[in-house]
């Protein structure tokens, strides 16, 4: 859907045609908020990329295209073909044992930085969440699936009727449309990809009768 079918799909619902009353540009605005807040309700396919590359003995930089430095996985592929879960240093608590496994972090650019060089070649895949796009005034406004490309018109709507000082519960009933859209594509988009086997791994060391070390929960998609 167009920018500008989305328009005029906010004023079919809110009634309000008349640009004086309703600029196109401040319309344009309140869709681009709408926008903003479903990128930021969860980790949408059309803002979540995956790389994978080479990294160059003695380098610990991989650089990310418009990455917001939000990791979900980053797994390294070792020349003997073992496949290893690399882990995020933030989720990590450090144990008594002089830990030297290799983690990562992201820098201000949202490049993902590892704590010291491999010591051999390793293939690598990253994904993760993009900076979240704008909508675009020509071509195809979003990325969201078809059926559901009425969601950012009904949040948009709202955001109309309540500057209307709208006195009818249309206001309220879009609204609810609009959660409940979100809740279907969560469903749809979101929880499938999230299933999965578990991977519980760790180690727990006994010191004076008092448990020291560390449990990992990770996921993987496949």
């Amino acid at each position: 859907m167009t920018l500008a079918q989305l328009r005029a799909y906010v004023r079919d619902l809110t009634g309000v045609y008349s640009t004086d009353l309703l600029s196109d540009a401040l319309l344009d605005r309140w869709l681009q908020e709408s926008y903003s807040e479903l990128n930021r309700a969860d980790h949408w396919p059309w803002i979540t990329s995956i790389v994978s590359g080479t990294l160059a003995l003695g380098s610990t930089t991989i650089t990310l295209a418009n990455s917001s430095g939000k990791i979900k996985e980053v797994t390294a592929l070792y020349p003997s073909s073992l496949l290893v879960q690399i882990p995020s240093q933030r989720a990590l608590i450090q144990t008594v044992y002089a830990d030297d496994e290799i983690k990562y972090d992201c820098d201000n650019s949202g490049n993902i930085v590892f704590t010291k060089a491999f010591t051999e070649q390793i293939t690598y895949k990253v994904n993760y969440i993009l900076n979240a796009p704008l909508l675009s005034p020509t071509g195809d406004a979003t990325n969201i699936p078809g059926e559901y490309e009425g969601i950012l018109a009904y949040r948009t709507a709202v955001k109309v009727l309540n500057s209307q000082a709208d006195d009818t519960n249309r206001s309220s009933f879009y609204l609810s449309e609009y959660a409940s859209m979100l809740e279907d594509m969560k469903t749809d988009l979101i929880i499938d990809e999230d299933l999965g086997p578990i991977q519980i791994g760790g180690e727990i060391l006994r010191i004076d009768g008092r448990t020291d070390g560390r449990v990992n929960l990770r996921f993987r998609s496949s």
